[in-house]
This record gives structure tokens, C-alpha cells and sequence, in this order.
């Protein structure tokens, strides 16, 4: 203080005085006189008024220092004058009102962060004395928050919200400040999903879990209550049940997460997109996970993917020739949607050759004739395999003598159609009716 009253630093001097007074009281008139004089001479200069009031609060002289921090605020209501908030939240505390005391304490730290800590402070005196104070529960909340101790924040902002549920929206919005400063502290996502779900905003709470579960996958039983309780109130909702998909595959449960993947999208067939990467990830999880390769083969289908969604089956029949009565239906579903689909025919074809079924195999075969004349030798090629396993099969033995007529393979097609004659009496009508189409052309054979 001397050192600045040598240098004329007047105010500087001051303070120095009333921090060393709080230490020796009897300081304290020579601290009063020099705040009297430089306020002659500057009545209007804020340093020097909150100087003055820190004097007469250290004094406890409540009522002179309460009308002084009035008078502050009435010049100084902004960030000059936040010191004069912090004395009138701590006034009121000392004199019993707790909701008014709060409301200062809070303010003075919005309007200056440095004077959170003694907010703090006082705030967590006044839980001492009132532990149900919602206004002073708050209010430590935000405090907290501008000192960084966002999961503390997080907490008692958290309290006051189970307490009195219309406090929701407000809290709504501080959760959203400290998501902003910390966007992947679990505490607080957890919290938005929490208070989402009090403001029924499922979409809301929805956002808040999916990104908990990406930040913190161990976080999933609390997730799983806040999805429970979503779906105990609103049951009819893809969305919630497609998102409660992605955590039960985070969590490695790719089964359960498949089949509300299903469900999801049987109420909502937009959800195809989404649906689809979550069942990417299930068989990243779990590559064996057949129910999660059939449906994405299925929804790529659904969406034109054809190529993708045959890619699929190719894999499974080659790696699970057992699955072959399975891969059939989901084939027959796949040509409901485009029956003019030859690769999802041939593919149908080889199951029913693997499994022995050659009459509907070649029925495959002649489908893919009709509406694709072109693929005569692919068509071709298949028989003659078919025919190596089981040389005696008629209908092959047709449908291939008919390909070889109309390529110009006349003596082949021949010896084929009369070897069908010989395997079956029932069938030699019909080949008389073939082989006399040939007479007139081919009178030489």
C-alpha cells in the first residue's frame, strides 16, 4: 500500500489497505479514511465504491453495505458491478433469504467468472442450512459449471430436475451449454436423455443416448433404463427402437439389435438407410450372424442393390451349405420384387442342384430362357452340369435338347431327346411332337 501511495496509484493503495485489514483490524480506519478522501475526489469510480463496500462487509456493517451494493447496481448493473451481486447474495444469506441470496450468488458469477469460487462458497453454505433449496441448488449448478467441474454441474442441476420436474426446460438448456464445453463427458449426455425424456421430446432423448453410447459404450444399462422407460410410455416408435438397436450391438448383442432392427422397419420403411449400417456392424460383431446377413441382404434388394444383396447369399451358400432351404425363400422373396432378375435365378438354381431339386432347378433355368434368350450357353453350361450328377434327369435333358436346336446342335439335341424317350414312356408323346418340328428341315437325319 505504501509502495503504491508513493507511486500515486491511489485506488491500488486502497485495496492493498482493506486486504490487509482483513487480516489486522486495526487497520481498518486508516483503510475507512483513505476510501473517504479518494471518494471526494472520485465518487463515480467503481473500484473505489466496491472497495468501500468490501469495507463495510468486512465491518458487518450489513445494512450500510446492502443499500451501498443497491446503489452499485443502480449505476453499475453489468459486469462492473458483479462484486456488488456477490455482497447482496451473501447479505440476503445472512439475513435468512435463501432464494434471494441465490439469485445474487448466480449473477455475480454470470456477470464474472472470477467470482464463481466465493459463489460457490457461499451457495454450498446455504445447502448447510437448507439442503431443499431448489433456487440455491440451481444456482450451484450454473456455478459450477462456470468453474469447469462439469460432472458436480451435471449433478446438481440433475437434483433439482428429479425434484421438481418443471425445472425440465431450464435445465434442459444449461445441459446443453456444459454438452457444448465437454460434448463427450457421458454425465451429461446421460442427463439430456433423462430430461428429454421428463419434456417428452423422444427425438431429443434419442440424439442424446445414441452419442452416449458412441462416447461410452459401458454406459449401457443406464441407456437401456432411459430407452425402457421411452418405450414404456410411447411402444409404436421405429425410431427409439432402431436407436435402442445400435446400443444392444455396441453392447454385443447383436441378436436382440437385429431383431428390433426388423421391427423398426416394418413400422417405418425410411429407416432402410439406417437400418442397414446398423446391421454392417452387427456383422462386424459377429460375422456368423446369419438373421443379420439375410435382412441386409434383403434391404439391399429393397432398394435396388441387387448385386449387394445376392453378394450375401453367394457368401452364406458357400460357407453354410446347410443354410440352402433358407437361402431358397429368401431368393423366391427377392424375385417377388424383381422377377426378371437372372443372377438371383442362377443362384436359386445352384441351391436346388446342392440340394437335389432338379425339376424346380430347371424350371429356374427355363425362366431365365424367357426373359433372357442371351444367356442361352450360361443356361447350357448349368444343365450340363446338372446332367453330370444325375445324367438320367428328363426335364434337363429337354430344356438342354432345346437350347442345342436352336444354336444348330441338330445330331446333339437328337440323342438327347431320344435318351429322355428311353428313361420315361410317359414323356415320348412329347418328344415325337419335338423331333417331327425337325423332320421338315433336317430330312437327312
Amino acid at each position: 500500500a505504501e509502495i503504491y501511495q508513493k507511486r500515486g496509484e491511489m485506488i491500488k493503495m486502497a485495496a492493498s489497505y482493506l486486504a490487509a485489514s482483513k487480516v489486522d483490524r486495526s487497520l481498518i480506519p486508516k483503510v475507512s479514511a483513505s476510501l473517504q478522501d479518494l471518494l471526494l475526489k472520485n465518487p463515480d469510480n467503481t473500484e473505489l465504491q466496491l472497495l468501500q463496500l468490501d469495507l463495510l462487509y468486512q465491518q458487518r456493517l450489513l445494512e450500510n453495505a446492502f443499500k451501498l451494493a443497491n446503489s452499485i447496481l443502480v449505476k453499475w448493473p453489468g459486469a462492473e458491478g458483479a462484486k456488488a451481486y456477490l455482497r447482496v447474495g451473501q447479505i440476503y444469506l445472512e439475513k435468512g433469504e435463501l432464494t434471494k441470496a441465490a439469485g445474487g450468488l448466480l449473477k455475480a458469477a454470470e456477470l464474472d467468472q472470477s467470482l464463481a469460487a466465493e459463489s460457490a462458497g457461499s451457495l454450498q453454505k446455504l445447502l448447510s442450512i437448507d439442503s431443499t433449496s431448489l433456487a440455491g441448488r440451481y444456482a450451484l449448478g450454473k456455478v459450477l459449471f462456470y468453474q469447469k467441474q462439469y460432472n458436480a454441474s451435471v449433478e446438481e442441476l440433475m437434483a433439482v430436475c428429479h425434484r421438481e420436474p418443471k425445472w425440465a426446460e431450464k435445465v434442459s438448456m444449461d445441459l446443453k451449454a456444459i454438452e457444448k464445453a465437454d460434448p463427450v463427458n457421458r454425465n451429461v449426455l446421460l442427463a439430456q436423455a433423462q430430461v428429454a425424456f421428463l419434456l417428452k421430446r423422444n427425438d431429443e432423448a434419442v440424439a442424446a443416448l445414441s452419442q452416449l453410447m458412441e462416447v461410452s459404450p459401458e454406459s449401457f444399462d443406464q441407456a437401456l433404463d432411459v430407452y425402457q422407460r421411452i418405450l414404456a410410455r410411447d411402444p409404436e416408435q421405429p425410431q427409439v427402437m432402431i436407436s435402442l438397436a445400435k446400443a444392444l450391438i455396441i453392447h454385443g448383442q447383436p441378436d436382440d439389435g437385429v431383431a428390433l432392427v426388423r421391427k423398426s422397419i416394418a413400422k417405418d420403411p425410411e429407416l432402410t438407410e439406417p437400418a442397414i449400417t446398423l446391421l454392417r456392424m452387427a456383422l462386424d460383431v459377429n460375422p456368423e450372424d446369419l438373421e443379420s446377413g439375410y435382412l441386409l441382404a434383403h434391404l439391399y434388394c429393397q432398394r435396388g442393390g441387387f448385386e449387394q444383396g445376392l453378394d450375401i447369399l453367394r457368401a452364406v451358400m458357400e460357407h453354410r451349405p446347410d443354410q440352402a432351404n433358407r437361402l431358397a425363400q429368401e431368393l423366391e422373396s427377392i424375385l417377388k420384387l424383381k422377377p426378371d432378375l437372372p443372377q438371383a435365378r442362377y443362384l436359386m438354381t445352384e441351391i436346388l442342384m446342392a440340394t437335389g431339386k432338379y425339376v424346380p432347378a430347371v424350371a429356374n433355368l427355363e425362366a431365365i430362357l424367357k426373359q433372357q434368350p442371351m444367356e442361352r450357353q450360361k443356361v447350357l453350361n448349368l444343365l450340363e452340369r446338372m446332367l453330370s450328377s444325375k445324367p438320367d434327369q428328363i426335364d434337363a435333358l429337354i430344356l438342354r435338347s432345346r437350347i442345342l436346336v436352336e444354336v444348330g446342335q441338330i445330331e446333339p439335341a437328337i440323342e438327347g431327346f431320344v435318351r429322355s424317350a428311353e428313361a420315361s414312356a410317359e414323356i415320348r408323346p412329347q418328344i415325337l411332337a419335338e423331333l417331327e418340328k425337325l423332320l421338315p428341315s433336317h430330312q437327312n437325319l
